[in-house]
């Protein structure tokens, strides 16, 4: 990575971060939906990252968020398990057409391709958190409904932000 692709993606995380902890933490609806919108900042880096970068930026991230919604290490254990199963499920899903350096986008993958990358990913971070927090399936459908509504917020704030904040392809 170049300087400037290193200062992009701090910046990006010190977003993500700030963003999750002072706004988006304080999204709830119905007390069923909550929003983890700092995965965005994991499942947007380029898909040419490195592995063990992958995996440090994963367990970075949740960690900081674990200190502030004192969870003991259940955000950072969430991020680094999808940080570990990206690189496969970017292979299935784009198939191989990402060039080196391109991030997950709407733009690089197309919509369709993108929420299909997206959702499961979301939906095994979610997953994760809310197994670990609840200790188990005790509440087998209480957490699955949690994991659900949870999952369908968060990705679609995800996919609003992508829609919103990338610009488009200039045309010739």
């Amino acid at each position: 990575m170049i300087r400037k692709d290193i200062l992009d993606a701090l910046k990006n995380f010190l977003v993500y971060v700030v963003l999750q902890i002072l706004f988006i933490n304080k999204l709830v609806l119905f007390d069923k939906a909550f929003c983890f919108f700092y995965i965005g900042f994991l499942l947007f880096l380029p898909h040419n990252v490195s592995r063990v970068y992958q995996l440090i930026l994963g367990f970075s991230i949740g960690l900081i968020v674990d200190m502030f919604f004192d969870t003991i290490g259940i955000h950072a254990a969430s991020s680094v398990f999808i940080m570990f199963l990206r690189p496969l499920w970017i292979n299935i899903t784009s198939g191989g057409s990402l060039d080196d350096g391109e991030t997950i986008s709407t733009r690089n993958l197309g919509f369709t391709t993108f929420v299909t990358y997206l959702t499961p990913m979301v939906f095994i971070h979610h997953l994760t958190v809310f197994v670990i927090e609840g200790y188990g399936f005790s509440g087998f459908w209480m957490i699955l409904g949690k994991v659900f509504f949870s999952t369908l917020f968060t990705v679609a704030v995800l996919s609003i932000i992508q829609l919103i904040m990338l610009p488009t392809k200039k045309r010739i």
